[in-house]
C-alpha cells in the first residue's frame, strides 16, 4: 500500500505522455480511449453487498478523446463506449445496449444483483 500513491503518479505521468505522443504524431485526429474495468476493490473483501461500496466498485475511469459529433452521456457504462464511437468512425449501425451494472457476492458468485445507476438509485433485481 505504501507504494500505491507513487505508482499511480508514475502511471498518470506515463499515460499523459503517451496520449501527447499519439496526438502529436497522428496525421488525422486520433481517437483515444482510456477505460477502467472497475473502481475501488474493497468490496472484494465483503460477503454481502453494500450500496456505497457497490457504487465505488462500479465507478470507473472513462476518458475519451473522440470526434465532437460523438455524443456521450453521464450514465454510460463500458458496454456502450464503442457502440457510440464505431458508427461515427466507420459508418456502421450499432444499437445501444442497456446501461446496467450487476454484482454477485462471494457466497453466491452466480446470483447477480442489478445495482442502481450512477445517480444513486438503489434498484435491485436478483437473478439466480
Amino acid at each position: 500500500m505504501a507504494n500505491y500513491g507513487p505508482q499511480v503518479s508514475y502511471l498518470n505521468r506515463m499515460v499523459g505522455e503517451m496520449v501527447d505522443r499519439i496526438r502529436a504524431g497522428s496525421l488525422r485526429p486520433a481517437v483515444i480511449i482510456i477505460q477502467g474495468d472497475h473502481g475501488a476493490g474493497e468490496i472484494l473483501q465483503r460477503v454481502e453487498s453494500d450500496q456505497d461500496q457497490l457504487a465505488r466498485r462500479h465507478a470507473i475511469l472513462n476518458a475519451i478523446c473522440a470526434p465532437q459529433s460523438a455524443v456521450f452521456y453521464d450514465s454510460i457504462t463500458p458496454v456502450n463506449t464503442f457502440r457510440i464511437l464505431l458508427p461515427e468512425l466507420f459508418d456502421t449501425a450499432l444499437a445501444l445496449l442497456p446501461d446496467r451494472s450487476c454484482f454477485s457476492t462471494l457466497l453466491f458468485p452466480y446470483r447477480f444483483e442489478e445495482i442502481g445507476n450512477k445517480r444513486g438509485d438503489t434498484a435491485r433485481q436478483g437473478q439466480p
